[in-house]
C-alpha cells in the first residue's frame, strides 16, 4: 500500500490552530505596541501642538508654537542647536522663538522632555544663512547662536584663525586675535579700505605680556597693576574700543590720548574671510615690537615694523560653516 497524506480533517484543524496562534501573536504585539505609545502620549500630551518654523536668507529663523495648553504636568519643551540644549520652557500657550548666527547645515531639533524620558517633535535643518547683528567678535560670530538675544555656544569650529606672535617671540607662542586684549568688529554696512563688506576691522595690541602693562595712566587701573595675555582686562576697560575711526572708507588710529586707548592701540587690521581665499591689510602700526602674523598654520607677516603701510596680504581661506558663504 502506498503512502498517503493527512487527512483532510486532520488539515483544517491544524490549519485553524496556526491562525488562531498567528492572531494571538499578532494581538499581543499590537496591544504592547499600543500600550507603549499610549503610556508616552500620557506622559508627554503632544497631540495639542502645532510649530510652524520660516527660514528666509538674512533673516531670523522664526519658530511659532501654537496651541500646547494641555501638555501634562512636568513635561517641558526643549530647544536645542547642533545636540546642545539652548532653551527650556513649560508649554502653557503661544510662543514665538527667533534665532540668529545659524548657517545652512546647522540641526534645530524641538524635543518634549518629563523625567528622564524624551520624544522628538521636529527636525529642522538650516537651509538659509541667517542674520546675526548680536556680535563684534569671532567667539560670537562662528561658535555661537543667539535665541531671543541671547547668546549659546552651538558648535565648536569656524574661529578665524589669525593670530599674532608678538615681537616674535616664539617662547610666547600664538596669541589668537580673539584674546580679550585685542578689539574685532564686523562690518557690514560699508567699504573699508577698498574691501567690500563684510569685513572685520581689528585692533590688536603686542605687548599684554610685559609686565608693566597696562600703564599706570589708564583710568580705574591701580597704580603698579600687572596684567598678562592670560588675564580679563580690568573692570570697565575695552581694549581698543575707543582707538580707532573710519575716515574716507580708511580705517586707522583715532584721535584718543592713549589713556583711553593703551595697551590695545599697536596694530590695525582690515581683514576680509573668504572660503578660498582671505585678504588682510595691514593699515597702520605704532610702537616696535616685531610682531608675527600668523592665519592658522601660515604666516602672513614676518615683522610689522618692516612694512610700510597701508599693504594688503594674499592670505588662505578660512573654514566656511557647512556651506556658508561671504
Amino acid at each position: 500500500m502506498g503512502e498517503r497524506g493527512i487527512s483532510p480533517v486532520v488539515g483544517v484543524v491544524l490549519l485553524a490552530g496556526i491562525v488562531v496562534l498567528l492572531i494571538a501573536v499578532a494581538a499581543y504585539a499590537v496591544v504592547g505596541v499600543s500600550e507603549n505609545a499610549l503610556g508616552t502620549a500620557a506622559v508627554h500630551s503632544q497631540s495639542n501642538y502645532d510649530v510652524d518654523i520660516e527660514n528666509e536668507k538674512n533673516k531670523q529663523l522664526t519658530m511659532d508654537l501654537r496651541g500646547f495648553q494641555d501638555r501634562a504636568p512636568d513635561t517641558e519643551f526643549v530647544l536645542s542647536i547642533n545636540d546642545k540644549a539652548v532653551r527650556r520652557w513649560q508649554g502653557r500657550g503661544d510662543d514665538d522663538i527667533g534665532i540668529e548666527c545659524l548657517y545652512p547645515g546647522d540641526e534645530v531639533q524641538l524635543i518634549s522632555a518629563n523625567g528622564d524620558t524624551t520624544v522628538l517633535l521636529e527636525d529642522f535643518e538650516v537651509e538659509n544663512p541667517t542674520e546675526c547683528t548680536k556680535y563684534n567678535s569671532f567667539e560670537n560670530k562662528f561658535p555661537n547662536a543667539v535665541v531671543d538675544g541671547t547668546t549659546y555656544q552651538v558648535r565648536d569650529e569656524y574661529e578665524l584663525g589669525l593670530s599674532i606672535v608678538p615681537d616674535g617671540d616664539s617662547s610666547i607662542g600664538k596669541i589668537s586675535l580673539q584674546n580679550d586684549w585685542h578689539y574685532v568688529k564686523l562690518v557690514e554696512d560699508r567699504t573699508v579700505n577698498g574691501l567690500e563688506p563684510p569685513v572685520f576691522i581689528i585692533v590688536a595690541t603686542d605687548n599684554v605680556h610685559r609686565s608693566n602693562v597696562p600703564s599706570d595712566s589708564l583710568p580705574d587701573v591701580p597704580t603698579g597693576a600687572q596684567y598678562d595675555w592670560d588675564d580679563a582686562p580690568p573692570s570697565g576697560l575695552n581694549p581698543g574700543a575707543d582707538s580707532w575711526v573710519i575716515e574716507n572708507g580708511k580705517f586707522k588710529r583715532g584721535n584718543g590720548g592713549t589713556a583711553v586707548t593703551e595697551p590695545t592701540n599697536d596694530l590695525f587690521f582690515v581683514f576680509k574671510p573668504g572660503c578660498d581665499e582671505s585678504t588682510l591689510v595691514l593699515t597702520q602700526w605704532s610702537g616696535t615690537y616685531e610682531n608675527d602674523i600668523y592665519l592658522g598654520d601660515q604666516k602672513v607677516i614676518d615683522d610689522t615694523t618692516a612694512v610700510s603701510t597701508p599693504k594688503e596680504f594674499d592670505t588662505p581661506g578660512v573654514e566656511c560653516p557647512n556651506g556658508f558663504s561671504w
